[in-house]
């Protein structure tokens, strides 16, 4: 149940970046996909096509663990966004994930107010990568299973 309540609320506050014809189909109800870290290849080939709906997608399997991927062109970038209390610790793992591995991030804040106390709006990372879609899923599967403990069997909602 909490597994679901958290990837409804990623979706929720996700759908700001979407135009809103799509919203409104997500929201009228869209199921939510689900596959393994394999299946991400096929959802941002989507993306990068364009055929997605979306302008990004996300895997999450627990609602913490959801990372999203921006697609720059020929390339992807990977950005995290801490709105719930449980997700602030994964900022500076990520970082240092980034860091190991040869990639600058960025820290910017999106315009949505995080659901724990703070004065602030919700912390985001970008790891710019700026990779290949191919790349790109090796980093995130290396992200799901070294940053959150996640395993190569582990079932992602895809969230849009």
């Amino acid at each position: 149940m909490k597994k679901r309540v958290l990837t409804f609320l990623c979706i929720v506050f996700l759908l700001t970046a979407c135009n809103q014809s799509k919203k409104e189909e997500y929201k009228s109800g869209a199921s939510v996909k689900e596959i393994t870290i394999d299946g991400l290849k096929n959802e941002l080939i989507k993306l990068k096509e364009g055929k997605s709906g979306f302008d990004v997608t996300g895997i999450t399997s627990n609602g913490t663990d959801c990372i999203y991927f921006i697609n720059n062109g020929d390339t992807f970038t990977i950005e995290f966004e801490a709105m719930t209390a449980d997700q602030v610790p994964f900022l500076k793992k990520l970082k240092a994930f980034a860091a190991t591995n040869g990639f600058k991030t960025l820290k910017t804040a999106s315009k949505k107010k995080p659901l724990y106390e703070t004065d602030e709006f919700a912390p985001v990372i970008c790891i710019l990568t700026n990779t290949s879609l191919d790349e790109t899923v090796v980093i995130a599967e290396k992200i799901q299973t070294q940053v959150f403990g996640n395993s190569k069997s582990t079932t992602y909602d895809v969230v849009p």
